[in-house]
């Protein structure tokens, strides 16, 4: 009887020394895991940071030139907006014309 008690506990012991490797490996993995998503993750903060920057450089620098009418950050012009806009750079044309001896 004492035998296998022993014999049981050794096997359990065994089995609980099994499953704490097993468990420290899956941990080494998550881990791993984790590092290459958290470096995947910085990158494309990273990534979106310089395009938000570029973005943001080029409508600036468009604005300077641009047609479009002025909207709030973040806004996009609406189809109301843009008729205008429209109207009065045809208008400007045509004064142009005019000016220049065109019409």
């Amino acid at each position: 009887m004492e035998k296998d008690s022993v014999t049981r506990e050794k096997l359990s012991h065994k089995q609980l020394k099994r499953f704490a490797r097993d468990l420290s490996f899956e941990n080494a993995a998550l881990s791993c895991e984790i590092l290459e998503t958290d470096k995947q993750f910085q990158r494309a903060k990273l990534e979106r940071r310089y395009l938000l920057k570029r973005l943001l450089q080029l409508e600036k620098s468009e604005n300077k030139t641009s047609k479009w009418p002025k909207t709030v950050e973040g806004e996009l012009p609406n189809s109301k907006s843009l008729a205008n806009s429209q109207k009065t750079t045809d208008n400007k044309k045509k004064e142009s014309d005019v000016f220049n001896g065109k019409k």
